[in-house]
């Protein structure tokens, strides 16, 4: 018997849950400073910088850029006084700050490639479309292909007429080896 198919579910709310969930089995009041983080530096600072890892009472964050680590090495004093503060037993002695990738947000996707405006597409290769595609017996068959076509002649950009175009190499003057009038 077949199990119904499930609709699938984004990856990283999944993963921050069972992060959640190890962080919270550790021992020591420390590694709650993934719990305490922004509310104890604050939204600005917390979106541009994270706790990456806390070793002997040295909290190590990633920060976005060199401007962000800067003004976090002024504020280096207060965001411990700050954390300690929120930790209680004041487990933190310093903290030192490495520079990381940005995070991206659940809810930022890269947008797609901005395609150009599709050219209309020119009545005589209208007419030609509707000629090759003349002997499908199928109606519904034959205007899907005629709008097949054209969308792709159409994302092509096709304007001129190849028919009347010379042949390729050619320059179309007698005189030098194209085809033209005796």
């Amino acid at each position: 018997m077949r199990r119904p198919r499930s609709r699938p579910e984004p990856l990283g709310p999944a993963v921050q849950a069972l992060v959640r969930s190890v962080r919270s089995g550790l021992s020591g009041p420390t590694h709650r400073v993934w719990e305490v983080w922004e509310e104890a530096v604050g939204p600005d600072l917390a979106a541009r910088a994270r706790p990456l890892s806390v070793r002997g009472g040295v909290l190590t964050v990633g920060v976005t850029s060199s401007a962000w680590a800067q003004q976090l090495s002024f504020l280096r004093t207060e965001i411990l006084s700050r954390l300690n503060a929120h930790l209680g037993d004041a487990p933190l002695k310093t903290i030192r700050i490495r520079a990381v990738e940005p995070e991206p947000s659940p809810t930022s996707r890269p947008s797609p490639p901005e395609r150009p405006a599709p050219r209309p597409v020119p009545g005589w290769a209208r007419e030609r479309v509707q000629r090759i595609t003349q002997g499908v017996a199928d109606p519904e068959v034959r205007r899907a292909l005629e709008r097949l076509w054209l969308r792709h002649l159409e994302a092509k950009g096709v304007t001129e007429d190849p028919a009347d175009a010379p042949p390729p190499g050619s320059t179309g003057d007698p005189s030098r080896g194209g085809p033209g009038e005796a």
